[in-house]
């Protein structure tokens, strides 16, 4: 690898990457090399990224939370009399726990789900 580097005559170390404005161009400070040539994204390609990234987080939060409803706190009772019930189901903490595991899931499943709807919508608009 660095005998490729070397060969094309690549900086060493790691230098910054000092871009400088272009004779004739204006005083606008350039951060990157591709910054005057991207085009403006419109509003509504905007919110797609935005939907998806919406999407995308939710998603994840409710896989923890479906996670979290099969790993109860204090773990499941083995005894012969109690096979598979929790071992704190008596326990107000554990009513809470279930509680607010349930309305985690439910708040994340219905935003997903509204972006998938709208994404959708866009699918059809294109067709």
């Amino acid at each position: 690898m660095w005998f490729h580097l070397r060969r094309h005559k690549a900086p060493r170390g790691r230098h910054p990457n000092e871009h400088k404005v272009p004779v004739g161009a204006t005083h606008k400070l350039i951060t990157s090399p591709d910054e005057a040539d991207q085009k403006k994204t419109s509003p509504d390609e905007k919110l797609k990224s935005f939907i998806n990234t919406m999407a995308l987080v939710a998603a994840l939060i409710a896989t923890l939370t479906f996670a979290a409803a099969f790993t109860m706190p204090g773990g499941y009772n083995n005894s012969p009399d109690n096979s598979g019930v929790a071992t704190l189901v008596k326990k107000t903490a554990l009513k809470v726990f279930i509680l607010s595991d349930t309305l985690a899931m439910c708040c994340t499943a219905a935003p997903s789900l509204l972006c998938s709807y709208f994404r959708w919508q866009w699918f059809l608009e294109k067709i």
